[in-house]
């Protein structure tokens, strides 16, 4: 499902801002990395992305980005994204500063449990 046309909701306007700002001054490579994903979720869509939460009842979902068979092999920070088909808006609402390798399996369950919580 493409999300091109939704609306961007930064999240540096609300109070998850001062977490990012301070992430991204400590690791501007990773957040270099964080954004092309950001920029890559948009324009391949939900299809091929990983999702963390079946869509509720008012239209939305949670996304892991960068997608878990990229994270799996090669641990990195990721988001969790929201996307409302509702409103047709994308909405950063988690960032996880070190995802993936040896134990994903296990950090997923963790990562669908903290997701359901941004429904």
């Amino acid at each position: 499902m493409s999300v091109k046309e939704y609306e961007f909701i930064d999240p540096f306007d609300g109070p998850f801002g001062k977490v990012l700002r301070r992430w991204f001054r400590l690791h501007p490579i990773g957040a270099a990395r964080l954004i092309s994903a950001l920029d890559d979720f948009v324009e391949r869509g939900c299809s091929l992305s990983c999702i963390a939460t079946a869509k509720n009842g008012e239209g939305r979902e949670i996304y892991l980005e960068p997608p878990r068979y990229v994270l799996a092999s090669l641990p990195d920070a990721a988001w969790l994204i929201r996307v409302n088909h509702a409103k047709r808006t994308i909405e950063v609402v988690h960032l996880l500063e070190l995802y993936g390798g040896v134990g994903e399996a296990q950090q997923w369950d963790q990562v669908v449990i903290t997701a359901a919580g941004f429904l």
